[in-house]
């Protein structure tokens, strides 16, 4: 996938021009942005319902189940929030930002 990634964008590179992303709409870019946001809130609901339950590794460790879900919840939280709300206050600042144009 990150090798699909590089090749799209050293196309974009190479191309010439500049994206144009002012001429699409503001909720044409809130959804994509709502989306992710969305798939890092739903580790919340597998830790609320997960049920303590102990796993046996094939090396010898037991792991916890509910831990391995508040962790993934933590994590999705801590790493998904911050960007995604960024981006829409980003978002906001520059469709305001470029509205007053006259």
């Amino acid at each position: 996938m990150l090798l699909v990634f590089a090749v799209v964008s050293a196309w974009l590179k190479w191309r010439g021009r500049p994206l144009d992303t002012r001429s699409h709409s503001r909720s044409f870019w809130l959804v994509p942005l709502l989306l992710y946001w969305a798939a890092g809130l739903c580790q919340i609901a597998p830790y609320l319902i997960a049920k303590d339950i102990h796993i046996l590794d094939h090396g010898g460790r037991i792991w916890s189940v509910v831990a391995l879900r508040e962790t993934a919840a933590l994590m999705a939280l801590f790493a998904m929030t911050p960007p995604c709300l960024l981006a829409i206050l980003l978002l906001y600042d520059r469709s305001e930002s470029t509205e007053v144009i006259s």
